[in-house]
């Protein structure tokens, strides 16, 4: 849609879901999502109190609460906003993604209304001015596959939020639907978001495959890593999209978008890496870095090798060097 708008020199356009009841905002250059659009909304008609969710970023509610608009919170829906709007008879509200609600126009959200409504604000104010007061500060949102959802209650996991909690704000909560947990972070600076989610990550990770570590915060695991069971990690280990399967020990090492079979002992201080697979019953010992290559069963890669781009076959010994 931008190099749409682009190309025929238009200035917005609007996208809409299936049903049609959210709705963002598009520039040539920028998307402006439903807390920004409730803002405009809400310096236009001037109502005193707004319902957002808790899906939204310290910026946005600090932007309301600027302005002396009482910001209400409820869980993530529109069918929550609703609720509460009713409740406390408010005229406004939504979510970031897009669902609007403005209950003294019409009885639902409707993403062409408030499209519509939008356009003639548009058309008597410029939208930088009416949102030049409003903090747009970062937030992050990530969904996490896990086995067991209600890792998230675990006491190191709460420990772990208690400390960030006067610096960051955390929405971490299951999924309905799917075996994930939806993780949503907002703080002032991009590096405090980064930091407390990957160790959000980290410990959901090894609490969830009860991985045996010496401490969980010298570990570094992403997303996209999957760990089988009677997993030990020692010291500093970095697991980066790869896959870890079970009864493997790894000791102070990287492995990264890299598979590791069952039963293998790595480290300390090896590095595999772009796309290698150690089998089973495999030893990569130390200062060992492995690239591109596939180790079979059996073999073993002792200490202070480089293996690159190979294929070892089976129960071979490699010497130093």
């Amino acid at each position: 849609m931008q190099e749409y708008l682009r190309n025929n020199h238009l200035k917005y356009g609007f996208a809409f879901d299936g049903d049609g009841d959210r709705v963002i905002l598009v520039g040539q250059n920028k998307i402006y999502y439903g807390n920004q659009l409730i803002y405009i909304l809400n310096k236009f008609f001037k109502y005193k109190d707004v319902v957002l969710t808790k899906h939204s970023s310290l910026g946005s509610i600090k932007s309301f609460t600027n302005q002396n608009v009482k910001v209400h919170i409820t869980d993530v829906g529109d069918s929550h906003i609703n609720e509460l709007c009713r409740k406390k008879r408010l005229h406004l509200g939504g979510e970031d993604s897009g669902h609007i609600l403005l209950l003294d126009k019409l009885i639902t959200g409707d993403g062409l209304l408030n499209s519509l409504i939008l356009i003639n604000i548009l058309n008597e104010y410029d939208l930088d001015d009416l949102l030049s007061d409003y903090l747009d500060t970062p937030s992050e949102s990530i969904n996490i596959i896990v086995k067991n959802k209600e890792i998230i209650y675990h006491p190191l996991i709460q420990n772990l939020l208690s400390l960030y909690k006067d610096s960051c704000y955390v929405l971490l909560r299951e999924s309905g639907t799917e075996n994930k947990v939806r993780l949503f972070l907002s703080a002032e600076y991009h590096s405090l978001i980064k930091t407390l989610k990957n160790k959000i990550i980290t410990y959901l990770k090894v609490l969830d495959s009860n991985v045996v570590c010496t401490d969980i915060n010298l570990l570094e695991i992403d997303e996209n890593t999957n760990i089988g069971q009677n997993v030990t990690l020692i010291g500093a280990v970095h697991l980066i999209n790869s896959s870890i399967g079970n009864n493997t020990l790894i000791n102070n090492s990287y492995i990264i978008d890299s598979s590791i079979n069952e039963y293998c002992i790595i480290g300390p201080y090896a590095h595999i890496r772009n796309q290698s697979k150690i089998n089973n019953h495999v030893r990569i010992g130390n200062f060992v870095e492995i690239k591109k290559s596939s180790i079979n069963n059996l073999s073993k890669v002792s200490h202070l090798s480089y293996l690159g781009d190979c294929e070892c076959g089976k129960a071979v010994n490699v010497g130093c060097g």
